[in-house]
């Protein structure tokens, strides 16, 4: 067969994959146009008027109330277990809600009488890419049987009336059925009545049911007293204890330990964090460290054990705790939440012999059930256990977008495919040694950094007070908010930099919206950006922005913050102040004082006024000025524009660097206008990168900094001008105070982007440009414990304390797409070699582009690369690749309007 005969086979494989991916990507499309047809227009003629009246709570504080009546309640319920008491719930959605869930209880009343209260919150989330809102109990994982989940038995809190109450939760769900895609109740135990009675109303509404097993839980039930049960535990078994016992106490004086009260459990957390740490669990991932764990049975343990329901069971040799038992007593019922052991014992079997000792105890003690819970049923059998199975229930909506979920979840198994890449992923990662933060089981001495906890009652001071000692780390460090309502305005979300803005609060479970001229910018695609609103500020006159952000806010209903992202848009916010305060919440500033920042003009001489060092700079108003200029210069000397912005509009470059006088003259008649002088020429300050300081930070309305971290460069795009694209978080007190005091005096309010550039030559740090706003660079300074400049600023616009947060330092950030084109670069000029380059990456923490929660954006940013580099033609010399994608570079650079030398 000829070159010519594959070519043309060849061809026509590829038309006829061309036509079944269009045909695919068509069927598709209309298949999601019909699901947005039926959604609207589906009636809601399933739903059938109840005598029961529905409550729905959505705010937390609201639920405090429900305490006395939740807990009345449980007594009366058919199974009462802890993982139903109102402490659970609440320590479970205190440390874990938030972050695309929220609040949905539905309180079911007769009149003024509660007959039962159904736990639920409502969940956006994606699906392979797909939105999805679905209703859930409050307390359950992506997966019931994922290790990562706390609770064991769920279900609805009702007394009496059980399948009025059911009945009137489903009618209730059926009437705002365009809130959800599907229900989801798990896990629910076989013996409660609750799965049947949902099934009779799904299929009563035409709503399509699916109903499979997770687990089970793994019981003891108590029929007589100590000596009964001791002899029916086979005798091999009894034996083989006892062995153990004999061997560990030949190591020193064995004790058994019961902790209950509050300050007792506190004392010991360190302890039983210490045994984790010598388990297997540790690397496991199942460790109480984990992300998931650690907060939650924190907070849970101070309010159980000051109503008496906790136990922490502890086995000591001598005077080292070598296994813990975490357990709960509620009604008579005995759970035992965690245990481990430290791995060095392992042949004396510890975690066996203190659940002999512990049992003893309470089923002297009259304790007629012990649920050890689902997972390593085999090893649990030793005990008398029976077997109880839990179920996880779906209910779809009537809408073709919830058949073709219920297509994908169950038809085409892509749930299960979905738990199966899960836990691939986090098998690897632990063997890997990668710490994967969106996982629940990485532990939280591995992601320090791993968010904000949100603290929601009344009771933050009290859970606070008891974290502090009960953790190792320094729970006072972390961000604790009462309020994750107040929305976000990023006016203009260009560029990476409006994308992390949108991520950084997003995550926070904070609703964030977007604003800019492009409806394909990536950060208004983000899963964390809630609704976008084009609009073109740069084209725009002042008075028709603020009506559009008037307009803005009044849609959204309620006063909001306002980020803004580029110089321009500070100068508007600060003169329209008075108008905008209405709807939009910002630190207040003159214009005056703005305009002496983003003037690098008049910041130079308020530098110097403030004894600031900065590089000798000159501004000649004529080319007569520019020859007397020369006349006493030292080359090299630098161009550069007093209005950035304008200069690069004009000339397509913010600055350059000139290295004698011809190539000066051939610039200045070249990039100035001399009706409107804007160049300026600056000493060189000689040095690489790695000169350029940044100090990033948020001044509260007394000018006093809040949140403060310096850093350097790596690297630069454009090259040896331009802003970071690899840059690394380095401790410098002296910029640092330099800064603080310069911001004191001038009375600044707000967030700071600030660049210096270290002088060799007389040892000072000299300032290059100061931004009054986010910089580019901002997630580059992320402190240990999660927080950046824009989440400072939420919390003291919101009247919450901004917590003090130390600086990771060696922390790196890149981004992607400008590193790649800069290094090119200086490879080119012999500045970087292939093994320097690769050793750069290492402790990189954050890229700004790619994120695994939100890879959407990402996806935008290399197809308008792609888009860019083909633009003209589809075939091109590869020798000219990297010459395209360096022109490609210059050109896009007006897009990040508002973009300094300094990011």
């Amino acid at each position: 067969m000829n070159l010519l005969t594959i070519s043309i086979s060849l061809n026509v494989w590829l038309s006829h994959v061309a036509e079944i991916g269009r045909s695919v990507v068509a069927s598709l499309v209309g298949y999601i146009q019909a699901s947005t047809i039926a959604l609207k227009k589906s009636p809601s003629t399933h739903w059938r008027p109840s005598h029961l009246h529905v409550e729905e709570i959505r705010h937390i504080d609201d639920v405090a109330r429900l305490e006395p009546v939740w807990n009345n309640l449980l007594d009366q319920h058919e199974r009462p277990i802890i993982f139903l008491t109102y402490e659970w719930f609440i320590a479970w959605w205190k440390c874990l809600g938030g972050n695309g869930k929220e609040l949905l209880i539905l309180v079911v009343k007769d009149e003024d009488e509660i007959l039962g209260i159904a736990p639920f919150m409502e969940v956006h989330e994606t699906f392979f890419g797909l939105p999805i809102t679905k209703i859930e109990f409050i307390s359950t994982m992506k997966y019931a049987d994922a290790p990562a989940n706390c609770s064991a038995t769920l279900d609805m809190i009702i007394g009496k009336r059980h399948a009025e109450v059911v009945s009137a939760v489903i009618n209730h769900l059926a009437h705002h059925h365009r809130r959800w895609d599907f229900l989801r109740f798990n896990p629910l135990n076989e013996h409660s009545l609750t799965p049947s009675l949902i099934e009779r109303e799904a299929l009563r509404h035409g709503y399509r049911f699916n109903k499979h097993p997770v687990f089970a839980n793994a019981y003891i039930y108590v029929t007589a007293d100590w000596n009964h049960y001791r002899l029916q535990v086979s005798a091999r078994a009894r034996k083989a204890l006892a062995a153990y016992d004999r061997k560990l106490r030949e190591l020193g004086v064995v004790t058994y330990e019961e902790f209950r009260t509050v300050e007792e459990i506190e004392n010991r957390f360190n302890d039983l964090l210490s045994i984790e740490q010598r388990s297997w669990k540790w690397d496991v991932g199942v460790s109480i460290n984990s992300v998931v764990f650690r907060d939650f049975y924190q907070v849970f343990a101070e309010d159980a054990s000051r109503k008496g329901l906790l136990r922490l069971w502890m086995l000591k040799v001598n005077d080292k705790y070598i296994a813990y038992d975490y357990s709960a007593v509620f009604k008579g019922y005995l759970v035992s939440l965690k245990t481990s052991y430290d791995e060095a014992y392992r042949k004396y079997n510890p975690g066996n012999l203190l659940t002999w000792h512990e049992f003893e105890y309470f089923i002297n003690g009259g304790i007629k059930r012990i649920n050890l819970l689902w997972g390593d049923v085999k090893a649990k059998e030793r005990w008398l256990t029976e077997l109880e199975s839990h179920y996880e229930v779906f209910v779809f909506n009537t809408s073709v977008y919830s058949r073709f979920l219920r297509m994908l979840f169950f038809s085409l198994s892509f749930y299960r495919i979905r738990r199966i890449i899960i836990d691939y992923r986090n098998r690897i990662a632990r063997k890997a040694g990668l710490r994967l933060t969106e996982s629940e089981l990485t532990r939280s001495d591995q992601v320090k950094h791993r968010g904000v906890k949100i603290q929601s009652i009344n009771q933050d001071a009290q859970i606070a007070t008891t974290m502090t000692s009960m953790n190792t780390t320094k729970i006072h460090t972390e961000i604790k908010k009462q309020d994750t309502t107040v929305p976000v305005v990023v006016l203009k979300s260009f560029h990476h930099l409006g994308l992390g803005v949108v991520r950084s609060l997003g995550r926070l479970g904070i609703p964030v919206y977007g604003i800019d001229p492009n409806p394909l910018a990536p950060g208004l695609h983000s899963r964390y950006c809630r609704e976008r609103f084009i609009w073109d500020v740069d084209n725009a006159s002042q008075e028709s922005t603020v009506n559009f952000l008037l307009d803005v806010g009044k849609k959204l209903g309620k006063r909001s913050i306002l980020i803004n992202t580029a110089d321009e848009t500070a100068l508007l916010r600060a003169e329209y102040a008075n108008v905008l305060s209405e709807w939009y919440i910002f630190p207040r500033l003159s214009p005056t004082l703005i305009q002496s920042l983003t003037s690098k003009k008049e910041m130079y001489y308020l530098a110097k006024e403030h004894c600031v060092p900065t590089a000798e700079t000159a501004f000649p108003r004529t080319r007569d000025d520019v020859l007397q200029y020369l006349d006493h210069v030292a080359f090299p000397v630098m161009l550069k524009g007093i209005d950035g912005q304008l200069l690069e509009k004009r000339a397509g470059k913010k600055m350059v660097i000139i290295k004698n006088k011809k190539d000066l003259l051939d610039h200045y008649d070249r990039m100035e206008d001399p009706e409107h002088p804007n160049l300026m020429l600056q000493e060189y300050l000689p040095g690489g990168d790695d000169t350029v300081w940044m100090f990033n930070g948020y001044f509260n309305e007394n000018s006093d900094c809040l949140f403060a971290i310096t850093g350097k460069k790596i690297r630069q795009a454009p090259v040896y001008t331009g802003y970071t694209s690899l840059g690394i978080c380095l401790p410098n007190p002296t910029v640092e105070q330099m800064t603080k005091d310069f911001m004191k005096k001038i009375g600044y309010r707000g967030i700071l982007d600030i660049g210096y550039r270290y002088d060799a030559r007389d040892g000072k740090y000299k300032v290059l440009d100061i931004n009054p706003r986010i910089g580019a660079t901002f997630r580059l300074f992320v402190a240990e414990n999660g927080m950046d400049v824009a989440r400072a600023k939420y919390l003291d616009l919101t009247g919450q304390t901004v917590p003090h947060s130390s600086m990771r330092e060696g922390r790196k950030w890149f981004v992607e797409d400008r590193d790649i084109v800069s290094s090119i670069r200086y490879f080119r000029d012999k500045n970087l070699t292939v093994r320097q380059w690769l050793k750069s990456f290492r402790g990189v923490q954050e890229a700004a582009w790619f994120a695994p929660d939100d890879v959407f954006p990402f996806l935008l940013m290399c197809w308008e690369l792609i888009r860019k580099l083909f633009k003209r033609s589809v075939r091109f010399p590869l020798a000219h690749f990297f010459s395209l994608t360096a022109t490609w570079m210059q050109r896009t650079d007006h897009v990040n309007n508002g973009f300094s030398d300094t990011m």
